[in-house]
């Protein structure tokens, strides 16, 4: 359907006959361009039609599975004007003209989707762990925009201004998807798109900057902690405290550092199933070959950090500032913190706090009633590298106080010794 210009209501375009489609021109001005009104549905008649030329177009679509939207707001000039019938999704088709059920975009010709778009969203709902918030605000503000509501912050009117530039099959693509997305179950809709953005959402500059914080720090902790919540919510792991006691060895429960940005450490390796290091798990030893090719092999002599079997594992490098994820068990208290120290002089050290995110899931004893606190326990703890130390190679330890006997005696515990290397910071210069 177009939009038929005129100088008076008698210029109109009809299509009498059911089986014809009628094309009737004419020129609104000599200097106009051709504006041409045709039938697309048989016994449709279009009926857009200007009555004067300053504001009072009206949108008139016949078929009544169509939904007119003028989309001019007060204010606006008669050129802006845009009239467009879009047609609600149906069970069996996303939009008419569009070749795949489904989709509001047309496929590329030999296109072959490889899953349906239900599998896909379900897929990707699935792997969503934050809701977005910036898609969700441009549909809400996108949906107003189409439904002729004035703008009523400058975030929204910002956002009109590039919908106002928009074809008119773009925003008919952009109504298509909102129906699609008001066709999703709830809870999968709420998982792709933030649900705290509604019909009454307030769109100020304060309010889209507080609930984009919040979606960062839902993004963050997945990526660092494998929970959306972990870095706003902290939590403490189980006590695993050894089932075997003696009065020369209390069963205490000490922590553990399994892996240190998912590289396994010395207790790592030691309480796995894979006692052997891995070729990432190794500090390497380079040369350069005849060739002027750098050949690398596992180091063993003169070892930084640990060793096994005479290999030397990995000194992970650090910077002052970068963030560390170490991995273990006996996490149990949101206090806990990393001690770390100058290997060649102990003096020189830090206690740095941390988030906890324990591990809450995998019980403490297995059916056989043996003790769970090796490297299948899941206690994460995140730190940063503090600011001010120098390069070197520093020790690393948890340390967890313990306030009541459930864990042992009450006092602090402290995990065994890992290794980083602080390297100089990448802003650094050097005076010749």
């Amino acid at each position: 359907m177009q939009l038929s210009r005129e100088q008076s209501s008698s210029n109109q375009c009809n299509c009498q006959n059911n089986s014809q489609q009628a094309t009737s021109n004419y020129h609104e001005t000599p200097n106009s361009t051709l504006t041409t009104c045709e039938c697309q549905n048989k016994g449709q008649k279009p009926a857009i039609t200007r009555k004067s030329v300053s504001t009072t177009d009206q949108c008139d679509c016949k078929n009544q599975t169509q939904k007119p939207i003028q989309s001019r707001r007060p204010g606006q000039t008669s050129s802006s004007n845009k009239c467009n019938c879009h047609i609600p999704i149906p069970a069996s088709n996303c939009c008419a003209g569009f070749p795949k059920t489904g989709t509001c975009v047309p496929i590329a010709a030999g296109f072959k989707s490889k899953q349906n778009i239900k599998s896909k969203l379900q897929r990707l709902a699935e792997n969503f762990k934050s809701p977005d918030i910036l898609t969700a605000t441009f549909f809400e503000i996108t949906r107003r925009y189409l439904n002729g509501e004035e703008a009523s912050t400058p975030i929204e009117e910002s956002i009109y201004q590039i919908l106002d530039r928009l074809s008119p099959d773009i925003l008919n693509i952009s109504s298509c998807a909102l129906n699609a997305l008001d066709g999703l179950p709830t809870s999968q809709r709420n998982r792709l798109l933030s649900p705290e953005i509604g019909r009454t959402t307030n769109f100020t500059e304060e309010n889209i900057a507080q609930l984009l914080a919040k979606q960062i720090l839902q993004v963050a902790g997945q990526k660092l902690l494998d929970d959306p919540g972990a870095l706003t919510n902290p939590r403490p792991g189980k006590i695993r405290r050894s089932n075997v006691s003696s009065a020369e060895f209390p069963a205490i429960a000490y922590p553990f550092i399994y892996s240190i940005n998912s590289i396994r450490t010395h207790s790592g390796i030691l309480n796995s199933d894979n006692h052997i290091p891995t070729n990432e798990e190794t500090e390497k030893s380079c040369t350069i070959n005849a060739q002027n090719q750098q050949v690398c092999t596992a180091q063993t002599n003169n070892c930084q950090g640990h060793s096994i079997s005479d290999i030397c594992l990995l000194v992970q490098n650090a910077i002052p500032g970068d963030l560390f994820v170490l991995q273990g068990a006996n996490y149990y208290s949101t206090d806990a913190k990393v001690i770390i120290a100058l290997k060649s002089n102990p003096a020189v050290s830090r206690v740095i706090p941390t988030i906890v995110f324990g591990d809450v899931d995998t019980p403490v004893h297995d059916e056989q009633g043996n003790l769970i606190n090796f490297t299948k326990v899941k206690d994460k703890l995140l730190f940063s590298i503090p600011e001010d130390l120098n390069d070197g190679i520093y020790t690393i330890q948890v340390q967890v106080q313990n306030t009541n006997t459930q864990a042992g005696p009450i006092g602090i515990y402290t995990s065994d010794i890992e290794y980083l290397r602080i390297l100089p910071p990448l802003i650094l210069t050097f005076k010749s």
